[in-house]
């Protein structure tokens, strides 16, 4: 695959102006799963790289990769990467509970062909995040999809937390095979997919009620979290469940949420350790860790089984950009004392900083959390294991070999590193007269 590099731009520049028009409401995984039907392309990783730049791009379906290659590669369709994430990803709901500087960074994250190993809210761009939010599929959109425009497509709609039943049906939905949807680019199809479990009348209203609360929580707007509180606790008080009197009375709260949750299967929020249990969708109300929508629409939902009525708690959800809340102080970025830039210029690893600068590791880590010393660091390191594999190459090339079969037996690791992270620059390496002999792999 690394000679089909140099080929790319033209194999972009054909196959993307027949790139299908997304549908309202359709996922970008499944636009680009359609794409990569109409140009019967029999690798998906050879798809990710045309649309994404990265071979693992079709594993992303919930937090994208690469989409910066994607803007530029078709601006016509998605004018700019935050667009393309509030528009067609999870990010809909996501970044709208994430502080400003918070969203920002994990918008960023989504720019480059790989994901940044960072911790972010909710584990936005982590393994962890695309196992809470598998493939859902309803049976009945598949066939209204299919009688309508003759295929079926992945609704953003269904795919939410907390969206188990469809909230134009009221149909539980189904989970795709994971199998099939681990690494490849695929349409919606109810074969191999697992059925729900039975639900009573009762249960079916209020899952129906929480997958319409979800979809109505998404929005490209800031949501101030404060005056949601306020809100929910005077329907809390109106509902007889607290006291505005006194402090709140968890346990109560919890009887009152078991009373909706308990018969629940738990299958519904196994994924979510952090709604699981009644207790933790209580912190929602007082505590920072219960920041994830799910919790806030659980509580909508059961308010609203009771007949409060979900405007008044969306108005008071569409404020300024979220404040801080009490006791907890704002987020700033941390910055590495003068000194610490003096040993991290050698690129060394953190072991031997540690050493040399007569500190521990963590402290050091500590300095690594600086945003420009830790840019310095890692683009230090990188030129040079850039050196090392250059040198490797060279040395190689200085022994007469003739082919780069003999020079991927002599230099594996640095043929490999730039076959993947520089494949212009190895070809810069290698003598025209060798490089013209070879077969190229994409035509």
């Amino acid at each position: 695959m690394g000679d089909s590099y140099q080929h790319l731009e033209e194999a972009r520049q054909t196959l993307c102006a027949h790139f299908p028009m997304p549908l309202p409401g359709e996922t970008l995984y499944s636009v680009c799963a359609r794409f990569h039907s109409l140009t019967a392309v029999r690798r998906p990783a050879l798809t990710g790289l045309l649309l994404f730049g990265s071979h693992r791009a079709s594993a992303k379906r919930c937090v994208p990769v690469g989409l910066t290659t994607l803007v530029s590669c078709l601006p016509h369709l998605f004018a700019s990467e935050l667009s393309a994430l509030q528009q067609h990803t999870h990010a809909c709901l996501y970044l709208r509970f994430m502080a400003p500087d918070q969203a920002a960074c994990a918008a960023a994250v989504c720019a480059g062909p790989i994901h940044l190993r960072e911790r972010h809210p909710f584990n936005w761009a982590s393994a962890q995040f695309e196992r809470q939010h598998p493939l859902r599929i309803c049976p009945a959109c598949v066939i209204a999809d299919h009688d309508q425009i003759g295929y079926a497509y992945w609704h953003l709609g269904h795919q939410l937390p907390g969206v188990w039943v469809c909230p134009d049906h009221g149909e539980a939905l189904h989970l795709a095979a994971p199998s099939k949807t681990q690494s490849s680019w695929v349409l919606p199809s109810l074969v191999g997919s697992s059925k729900p479990s039975g639900l009573n009348r009762s249960e079916r209203e209020l899952l129906k009620y929480l997958a319409d609360v979800v979809n109505q929580l998404c929005s490209d707007q800031s949501a101030d979290l404060a005056s949601l509180r306020e809100q929910i606790c005077q329907y809390l008080e109106q509902a007889g469940v607290t006291q505005a009197s006194r402090a709140l009375n968890a346990p109560k709260v919890n009887r009152w949420l078991s009373s909706h949750l308990g018969r629940l299967p738990q299958t519904h929020f196994q994924t979510f350790d952090a709604a699981s249990k009644c207790e933790c969708i209580v912190g929602a109300l007082g505590k920072r860790k219960s920041h994830h929508p799910l919790r806030w629409a659980i509580l909508m939902a059961c308010l609203r089984k009771e007949g409060a009525p979900l405007e008044g708690m969306l108005r008071a959800l569409d404020g300024p950009a979220q404040p801080a809340l009490p006791g907890f102080p704002m987020q700033r970025v941390p910055t590495a004392p003068s000194h610490a830039y003096t040993f991290m210029r050698s690129g060394e690893d953190i072991v031997k900083v540690a050493q040399a600068a007569g500190v521990t590791r963590a402290v050091v880590q500590r300095w690594l959390m600086d945003p420009q010393l830790h840019a310095l660091w890692t683009s230090t390191r990188l030129e040079q294991l850039r050196t090392k594999h250059t040198d490797a190459i060279q040395a190689a090339l200085a022994t007469g070999i003739k082919s780069r079969q003999e020079l991927r037996q002599r230099a594996n690791a640095a043929y490999l590193w730039f076959q993947r992270n520089a494949p212009e620059a190895l070809r810069t390496l290698l003598p025209r007269s060798r490089e013209d002999k070879q077969l190229l792999l994409w035509n």
